[in-house]
């Protein structure tokens, strides 16, 4: 399990406080390359696509849509 990586909550701008997860593309077990849209976000200012920084398997989701996260 060392190789575990977590999704954090992208900063876009230095005005933006919490985002809201619209929508996970990705679902629990399914595998996606880097590049790969895996999540919606939503600020107060703009909704955005969140890309794969790598290639994995998304284990479990914690946060689930619709949710808001600093």
């Amino acid at each position: 399990m060392k190789n575990i990586k977590a999704f954090t909550m992208p900063k876009w701008g230095i005005e933006m406080q919490e985002g809201t997860i619209s929508e996970w593309v990705v679902k629990e077990g399914q595998s996606f390359k880097k590049g790969e849209i895996i999540a919606l976000i939503e600020t107060d200012k703009i909704s955005n696509e969140v890309e794969a920084e790598f290639d994995g398997v998304l284990r479990k989701i914690v946060t689930p849509s619709g949710q808001t996260e600093p």
